[in-house]
């Protein structure tokens, strides 16, 4: 099980990539890995892979804040986001008129990952 040190960013908009700390995930290029109901802001697409389990603690008093399994990835840009949402149950894309949101299932606090050990 790999350690994984991460800093939390908030409850992300996936539409727009906003974070709690008026930044944007979209703006860099990296990948987003969903695990467990929140979001794992990192750099490269090898740093998990699908059904591996992490323990996430935090970057600045390494306490131990979960432990969580990847279930899915995809690069940083808001349609494959999206996509991938979808497909894990999680329903942002824009309401339509007259339309119910498919799945009502709500992402957690996201985290960006600083270092994995």
């Amino acid at each position: 099980m790999n350690k994984v040190m991460v800093l939390p960013i908030g409850v992300v908009k996936p539409l727009t990539g906003e974070t709690m700390y008026d930044w944007n995930l979209y703006d860099k290029p990296g990948h987003i890995t969903l695990a467990n109901g929140f979001l794992l802001y990192h750099s490269r697409p090898s740093d998990f892979t699908i059904g591996e389990t992490v323990e996430l603690r935090g970057n600045d008093n390494d306490r131990k804040l979960k432990v969580a399994k990847i279930i899915d990835q995809s690069p940083a840009n808001s349609e494959d986001v999206l996509k991938m949402l979808l497909k894990n149950g999680y329903d942002y894309y824009p309401a339509r008129a007259f339309k119910k949101k498919r799945f009502d299932r709500k992402l957690l606090t996201s985290y960006s990952v600083k270092g994995i050990i």
